[in-house]
């Protein structure tokens, strides 16, 4: 498994490669523009260069974009979901650009729509977005901790998106996160829980449409819906949890995003050297 964080781009997209390799990031995910705003600006020609020239240089394997957290595919506003759609072009056109693995998004709130209104008006915002972007790359929906009317905390919504758009898993994926899914109530604290969760993704999603996962600790409990992430051991996952997530034969081949809190500085690198350790922890045992 490789890891990384979440980096800033502030002075410009290239900026987050010194950042990323400062910290010995193997991978680094980043906003595109701003992660508030519905500014769908694109960086310079130069810029692109810039960062392109510099993860050359660099320790890092892989690159994901993370989209803006306003976007919303599901709801009933025309004009978010213009927005919404703006942005995710954007993102996907830099991203191809920049060489990045591909876009992470909230797929959002479906409000006062029904579960299955909001999944048809999701599939065909994604449609939408993929005719019109000049990008391969795939867009990745991130699974939720299910809080309110949000859509993507049960692997049955996510395959049901999927499965209306009849896009190849090269087009779009799933990226999991470890405190969302536990937040939605499935069981990943254990080898025996992982293994039941991949089996539940294969037979709701497939396999080959996990892409990523954003290794988060949870500050609430299990089936809580609630969206709390919380440092790596510290959290009601715990540091077996994760010991069993990253040495899992499946999961131990992709990339692993940390967005854990920063409260004081050095956080996020701290974050990062406790979850390499528990890989060569159990790795040194055997």
């Amino acid at each position: 498994m490789v890891f990384g964080l979440h980096v800033s781009i502030a002075g410009g997209l290239s900026k987050a490669i010194e950042e990323g390799a400062q910290k010995r990031c193997d991978v680094i995910q980043i906003f595109a523009g701003n992660p508030r705003g519905f500014s769908a600006n694109y960086p310079s020609k130069e810029e692109i260069i810039r960062f392109q020239k510099a993860l050359k240089a660099s320790i890092i394997k892989s690159v994901w974009i993370h989209a803006p957290y306003l976007v919303n595919l599901a709801g009933s506003n025309e004009r978010l979901l213009r927005l919404s759609k703006a942005l995710l072009i954007r993102d996907l056109e830099v991203g191809k650009k920049i060489g990045a693995r591909g876009v992470i998004v909230h797929i959002g709130n479906r409000l006062k729509l029904s579960v299955d209104e909001a999944i048809k008006k999701v599939a065909a915002a994604i449609l939408d977005v993929r005719r019109k972007a000049k990008s391969t790359i795939p867009l990745c929906l991130e699974t939720t901790a299910g809080s309110g009317t949000s859509i993507g905390s049960d692997f049955g919504e996510l395959g049901a998106i999927i499965r209306a758009t009849k896009l190849k898993p090269d087009r779009i994926g799933v990226c999991i996160d470890t405190q969302h899914v536990f937040a939605a109530g499935y069981n990943d604290t254990t080898k025996e829980g992982i293994d039941k969760v991949l089996k539940e993704f294969d037979h709701a999603i497939g396999m080959p449409y996990l892409k990523v996962l954003h290794m988060n600790d949870s500050k609430s409990d299990r089936g809580s819906h609630v969206d709390r992430h919380e440092h790596i051991g510290k959290g009601k996952l715990g540091l077996a949890a994760f010991r069993a997530i990253v040495n899992h034969p499946v999961l131990s081949k992709y990339d692993a995003i940390l967005e854990t809190p920063w409260e004081k500085d050095g956080d996020d690198v701290g974050n990062l050297r406790v979850i390499r350790s528990l890989e060569k922890k159990l790795h040194t045992e055997l």
